[in-house]
């Protein structure tokens, strides 16, 4: 395409002394067609590069990278989301994705086109002017030492507007997530002054980084000034040599000599620009790097079908930490759990009790020891085939964007009928109902209830209806271990009654955990564990603990008020 732009050039410079030579033209359609059909083919080639650029290069890694990010974001352990905003992985997605869909190739672009026009104006200037290149190897050599200070603070400054622009999508995402409790406290005006002053923390980076290019732009347009000038002093000198320049060719090397200065420029200005543009890659790299949590899928080492048949979990010398750095909140656990038994965990908060969950589920994995769930250890089978053989009811229950139907069965594994049996014994059921009746003759109700729309969230249903809907899900999922932690904190004690005595019907030949927070929710459990500072103290049935008043359970049944009859 430059080679075109040189030839219209040349074009000009033989229309123009053609025109001097016989005070007129006397063929222009022949220019004016000649001029034409080199604009057209500048143009194709222009619009070909474009498309070349923007679709099977630029798209096509932007694609690639916002691919492997995302994967690596989704299979990255619970540590990394503990530790990161969520602001921080929302500006990985949104600003360094955009910089590499649209910013990249135009910086990329605009840099090789500045080098080759640079090129060529030199090699044309000095073939008529060989002075030129000295000029041009001091001026190179300034040019450099500007673009050595610039480069440094430019690409730093880049990196903090990346930086500052992520607190501004995190205050911002947090807001909106609690926006009920903020206007309920009347704590508008904290907040508001708290975005305010992020966004002036990123406007300050956002001022320093284009005043630095005003910086630069000021020095190399007045050294362009210089070319300019010796261009034309050189020119006038040469009309008093042997061999003078003719007008059409100063007029053409003056032009040149215009767009020297412009494609130093931009040269510097690009070539700083894919320095600093090159840190959303960095950004993206960073986090598409990120060690996943486990395998998904060990195929040389996947358990039978039944697996687990009987629901017996072995704890040996089990030991974890949250992360690397920190100390272990699980200390040497050892114990076993019959197939079939009940057990209560109870501790106080922060003993470890929702740990041990994620220590079955390898959220967490072994410091030191090993679980074995029915004579096979855990740390050995990919994540898929362990999790989806558990089943759990959590604590802080969801529910996705859909239908009764697709959060209950996702997979379309079960009939209508067995979810429907699920719904009765979570007494979930009457509450879908009452959704639908609400709807009275709107047209968006459901002819089936299982296909009763279930909003973002689960907005459109109650803390503790969403822990119904866990335990339909649960009551579905054939698995012989079952782990409830506090699965019903968010239901009144008679709905929790009704629900403790489904458990203990429909899940009668199953392994449970329960993690209490109710002591009265577990007194009937088969063993009662009593966790303290991540270590087991106490691992006996609910009578035998019971029976010694000096043992951590009865100290924790009296203080919760279960043992007032017994001291009267």
């Amino acid at each position: 395409m430059k080679l075109l732009d040189l030839a219209k050039n040349f074009w000009l410079k033989h229309w123009s002394e053609d025109n001097l030579s016989h005070g007129a033209n006397e063929d222009i359609w022949k220019y004016v067609a000649v001029y034409a059909l080199i604009g057209v083919a500048s143009s194709a080639f222009e619009l070909a590069r474009t498309i070349i650029m923007m679709l099977f290069c630029s798209l096509r890694a932007s694609k690639l990278l916002h691919n492997q990010m995302a994967h690596s974001v989704v299979m990255a352990p619970m540590a990394f989301f503990e530790t990161t905003p969520v602001g921080r992985i929302v500006n990985r997605f949104s600003s360094d994705v955009n910089s590499i869909d649209e910013d990249f190739q135009h910086v990329i672009s605009f840099f090789f086109r500045s080098l080759l026009d640079y090129f060529i104006t030199v090699a044309i200037i000095t073939v008529n002017m060989p002075w030129f290149l000295l000029f041009n190897t001091v001026l190179l050599v300034i040019y450099y030492y500007y673009q050595s200070l610039y480069v440094v603070l430019s690409r730093e400054l880049k990196r903090l507007t990346s930086i500052s622009y992520s607190p501004v999508m995190s205050l911002l995402s947090e807001t909106l997530g609690g926006h009920t409790v903020i206007n309920a406290y009347n704590h508008g005006n904290i907040f508001t002054y708290y975005n305010f002053e992020n966004i002036q923390t990123n406007i300050n980076f956002i001022f320093n980084f284009r005043s630095t290019n005003r910086w630069l732009s000021m020095r190399l347009q007045t050294i362009g000034a210089i070319i300019v000038l010796i261009t034309s002093l050189m020119a006038l000198a040469s009309l008093g040599s042997a061999h003078p320049i003719s007008a059409g060719m100063v007029g053409l090397l003056m032009s040149y000599a215009l767009q020297v200065s412009s494609s130093l420029m931009w040269i510097i200005r690009m070539a700083v620009n894919i320095e600093t543009t090159i840190v959303s890659v960095e950004r993206i790299v960073e986090y598409r790097d990120i060690k996943p949590e486990g395998t998904r899928v060990i195929e040389d080492n996947r358990p039978p079908e039944n697996w687990p048949s009987k629901g017996e979990i072995q704890f040996d010398q089990y030991t974890t930490k949250y992360r690397e750095n920190l100390d272990p909140v699980l200390k040497d656990v050892n114990l076993k759990i019959e197939h079939k038994e009940k057990i209560g965990v109870v501790g106080r908060t922060g003993a470890g009790k929702s740990t041990l969950t994620l220590a079955l589920f390898r959220i967490l994995e072994p410091f030191k020891g090993s679980i074995t769930i029915d004579g096979i250890d855990i740390s050995t089978l990919g994540l898929y085939d362990l999790r989806r053989k558990l089943s759990i009811i959590p604590q802080d229950a969801q529910a996705f964007e859909g239908t009764v139907r697709s959060n209950m069965d996702p997979f379309n594994r079960h009939t209508d009928a067995e979810i429907w049996k699920a719904l009765e014994l979570s007494h979930l059921k009457p509450h879908i109902e009452r959704i639908v009746n609400e709807l009275g003759d709107d047209e968006s109700k459901p002819s089936n209830l299982l296909e009763t729309k279930i909003s973002e969230n689960g907005n459109n249903l109650s803390m503790g209806q969403r822990q119904l809907l866990c335990l339909s899900r649960a009551l579905l999922n054939p698995s012989k271990i079952l782990i409830l932690d506090e699965a019903t904190a968010a239901v009144d004690r008679e709905t929790d009654k009704i629900i403790q005595e489904t458990i203990r019907t429909a899940f009668k030949d199953r392994t449970i955990l329960t993690i209490a927070h109710r002591i009265d929710t577990v007194l009937d459990s088969d063993k009662i564990m009593v966790l303290d500072k991540g270590e087991v103290k106490e691992f006996d049935s609910p009578e035998v603990l019971l029976r010694n008043k000096e043992s951590l359970f009865y100290g924790l049944c009296e203080k919760g008020g279960y043992l007032k009859n017994d001291n009267k």
